[in-house]
């Protein structure tokens, strides 16, 4: 799989946030990213790799898989400059990946 090393990159970066998730999870995890140098530094390598649209169309992708959601609304990334916008999840409460 391409982006396997995404879908990893993912997961770890989940795994470090704070719970319960909210609807701007995707936008959480990708300023979690921008503001952990050990993350931003391996989101620079996978950049680098595939390529900046390809790394945050996945990363939204395999956060909205890992909850088994699809995005609705999008909105504005607001914070941050590692993405300009992100779909907002149904994932209110969630404690756990699926």
């Amino acid at each position: 799989m391409k982006t396997a090393d995404i879908q990893s990159f993912v997961h770890e970066v989940l795994a470090a946030m704070l719970l319960p998730y909210s609807r701007h999870v995707i936008g959480d995890a990708m300023h979690l990213v921008q503001s952990t140098p050990r993350f931003r530094q391996r989101y620079e390598i996978l950049c680098n790799r595939f390529g900046k649209a390809v790394v945050n169309k996945a990363c939204g992708r395999w956060i909205a898989a890992a909850f088994g959601k699809h995005g609705k609304a999008k909105v504005s990334a607001g914070r941050g400059s590692l993405i300009a916008s992100y779909s907002l999840l149904d994932v209110e409460g969630l404690c756990e990946t699926a």
